[in-house]
């Protein structure tokens, strides 16, 4: 999992990277002088890795109580919300790693 919180953080994606526009414009949305990532939120990138172990305190992927889920240029774009304050924006690759409950769970909330 990558979390990006700042512009400077793109900076461990290569411009090429098919998730760097999608992160670079998600990150725009916590963008403000006073922006703070423990307590507004962030944006993280889906790796193979993460399916495979808790995503937030006791949830995985495909547990979670997403908020919305689309479908953005080769990535699912997932939004979790679990406070009036706090919000993720999760961009988890369409991949073939991306399979069983965790692509049903996608699907459905498409």
């Amino acid at each position: 999992m990558l979390r990006f919180t700042s512009h400077d953080d793109l900076s461990r994606l290569a411009e090429t990277d098919p998730a760097y526009p999608l992160i670079r414009e998600a990150i725009q949305t916590f963008s403000h002088p006073e922006y703070n990532p423990e307590e507004e939120g962030f944006v993280v990138l889906i790796e193979p890795v993460d399916v495979h172990r808790p995503f937030w305190g006791d949830h995985w992927l495909h547990t979670m109580p997403w908020e919305s889920i689309q479908y953005q240029d080769g990535y699912f774009r997932a939004v979790f919300i679990p406070n009036n304050d706090f919000s993720l924006v999760v961009l988890i690759p369409d991949a073939s790693w991306v399979n069983g409950t965790l692509r049903e769970v996608i699907e459905e909330n498409l």
